[in-house]
């Protein structure tokens, strides 16, 4: 739109006399309402230039520059996360203990019972911390931080009792036992059926650790081993390896069985060592697999399908590396290791390397459904299942009888 102009004519076409005014007098009043005049009109100018600016921020990319607005919203989540860290750990540390607290068991060697101070964390004697997994007794702690002979759980109310060891689950180095409590100290922590309420584990995160020293230490989560990306190269997975959390490398006030907590004040996970290379934990996904196992067959089986695959779904590059025409579903490859294990369900059923598998049963294979997610839902009384997998252009159905280990 074009703007208009006006006309400047004088509005008295009559000749201007040449005739010089006097000049007027200043004085302080007339120049102090100048100074504050001229203030003024600079403030609302500065004011609508500033919106201007903030608001053609398409002027600033044009020109190759960052607007101002990203970096004052950059500063704000700064300042914002400065000024509200103090309070959000107090208040983590305050969820952590109202909630998992209850769940942890002190394990004790037996004759240390006289010698153990009130509090849960007293030293005489300790052996591993226990998590409480249901509220009628059983509890997980790992498998190698406990010593050979008779142990007593100390609990958080300071009663002990003596510990029944149960079935292990070697796969996972995770140990369950159980303890007769006359009263239930994690009944609030409990889902309808009588588990505590586990959080999910993920792939990064910051995660909370309470130490044996009583301390909250904070480690962050470098990555979940058998995750492609995090280590680089490709991952040959298998429905038997251990999923774990790798943690950060300080390991002051953390001891095998240490729980890993959220900030929500959820378990997510347990240590299962400590070593030079850092802490390794047990994911809470894989606690709650084995936990169900164990209740359900009064020892920890896991089916076995006896061979290697690659998650298509994890890496688009996957399909031209491997020249296949599936982006999702279980690639049956084993780099160096056989792919199909000799004598194994697979092989019996005649899985070979290179098949896609696709489908197990009824259940599709997805990016969020893997092979190893849809043989947690297959149990003994069940095991025979039929797999559909790609084979070149060819689709096939093969039926495989598992084995449970």
């Amino acid at each position: 739109m074009q703007a208009r102009i006006s006309p400047t004519s004088p509005s008295h076409p009559e000749r201007a006399h040449n005739v010089t005014p006097p000049p007027k007098a200043w004085n302080n009043n007339s120049w102090m309402m100048y100074v504050a005049l001229s203030l003024v009109i600079g403030f609302f100018a500065g004011l609508v230039g500033i919106i201007i600016v903030l608001r053609w921020e398409g002027l600033w990319y044009r020109f190759g520059l960052v607007p101002p607005s990203t970096l004052t919203d950059s500063i704000g989540g700064i300042v914002r996360s400065l000024s509200s860290e103090e309070a959000t750990i107090q208040q983590v540390e305050s969820r952590l203990r109202e909630k998992v607290s209850p769940a942890l068991i002190g394990l004790y060697r037996s004759e240390a019972r006289t010698n153990i101070g009130d509090d849960i964390l007293s030293p005489e004697g300790f052996v591993a911390w226990g998590i409480l997994m249901t509220n009628d007794g059983v509890f997980v702690t790992v498998q190698d931080a406990l010593p050979p002979g008779d142990l007593i759980a100390k609990m958080q109310n300071g009663q002990t009792y003596p510990v029944t060891l149960k079935s292990s689950d070697a796969v996972h180095g995770l140990q369950y036992a159980s303890v007769e409590l006359q009263q239930s100290s994690v009944a609030d922590l409990t889902d309808t059926q009588g588990y505590v309420i586990l959080g999910q584990s993920v792939y990064t995160f910051e995660a909370d650790l309470l130490g044996r020293p009583g301390s909250m230490v904070r480690h962050p989560i470098i990555s979940n081993d058998g995750v492609p990306g995090t280590s680089g190269g490709v991952i040959h997975s298998s429905e038997d390896a251990a999923a774990s959390l790798i943690l950060g490398s300080s390991t002051v006030g953390v001891s095998p069985g240490t729980p890993v907590a959220d900030r929500g004040g959820k378990i997510i996970g347990i240590v299962r060592a400590v070593g030079p290379e850092g802490i390794t934990a047990v994911t809470s996904d894989t606690i709650a697999d084995s936990l169900r196992s164990f209740l359900e067959n009064d020892a920890v089986v896991y089916p076995f399908l006896g061979l290697h695959y690659i998650d298509l779904s994890e890496d688009p590059s996957f399909v031209r590396i491997f020249d296949v025409n599936e982006q999702v579903g279980a690639y049956v490859y084993g780099g160096d290791e056989p792919a199909v294990i000799s004598g194994s369900p697979s092989a019996v059923g005649g899985v070979q390397e290179g098949d896609i598998i696709t489908h197990i049963g009824s259940e599709t294979l997805t990016a969020s459904v893997s092979l190893a997610d849809a043989l947690r839902s297959v149990t003994a009384s069940n095991g025979e299942i039929t797999l559909s997998l790609r084979r070149g252009t060819d689709t096939r159905e093969i039926k495989v009888t598992l084995e449970f280990r």
